[in-house]
């Protein structure tokens, strides 16, 4: 008698398909910042744009020349500065003193008065250009004292006046180093008041201009 035929033995399953490892993206926080005195730039990467909105720390020191608002055309004085600064924004805080300045009515003998002005101010800077070469173009406001004294009169006095004014002007700046930068400024000063200084006996001495200039040179180091 035939013997039966064997069965078939049932297929194996097929094995299961392995996953291929997902790539995943993660944005990288961005290194130690890097504060060049000339105008950085945002930094991209590869796989994630990261912009790095993180301020660098500007001090600036300059001499300047400034013409009517002190008496005798132009008068020195000194300023200091302290900035944040974006890639194309710059926020500063600062200061300036104008030295005395004599103004004469009679000079035999000498008769009038000296005056000084002392201010601080607050601006801000868009900031054109790149690294080697920055031309920012800034404005602000100045808030300080318009200080006189009598010259030549039986009671000298000494008087401050409140002294507020709108500034605005460009500034070339150069970098001669990544953390040094050679900086100079022309800038437009408007008071915001008629100012004049009178003695008695005398009269007006000293009218302020109503609107002056000023000119500055100096150095500034990033941080």
């Amino acid at each position: 008698t035939p013997k039966p035929a064997p069965e078939p033995e049932p297929p194996k399953p097929a094995p299961a398909p392995t996953p291929e490892p997902t790539k995943q993206t993660t944005p990288t926080g961005p290194g130690p910042r890097r504060c060049d005195a000339g105008r950085t730039q945002l930094t991209v990467r590869a796989r994630a744009v990261t912009p790095d909105w993180r301020p660098c720390v500007a001090l600036d020191a300059h001499i300047g020349a400034q013409l009517g608002v002190l008496p005798r055309t132009i008068g020195p004085g000194l300023a200091i500065a302290v900035g944040l600064t974006w890639p194309r924004l710059r926020v500063e805080l600062g200061a300036s003193h104008w030295f005395r300045r004599p103004a004469r009515i009679a000079e035999d003998p000498p008769r009038g008065g000296d005056l000084q002005l002392t201010a601080g101010s607050l601006g801000a800077c868009a900031r054109l250009g790149r690294r080697a070469i920055e031309i920012p173009l800034c404005g602000g406001a100045e808030l300080g004292a318009l200080g006189g004294r009598g010259v030549g009169v039986e009671v000298p006095r000494t008087e401050q006046l409140l002294w507020l004014a709108g500034w605005a002007g460009p500034r070339l700046l150069w970098v001669v180093h990544p953390r040094l930068s050679v900086q100079a400024g022309a800038e437009l000063v408007v008071p915001l008041a008629r100012y004049r200084f009178e003695v008695a006996g005398l009269g007006v001495v000293h009218r302020v201009a109503p609107v002056a200039g000023r000119l500055r040179l100096g150095l500034g180091v990033r941080i």
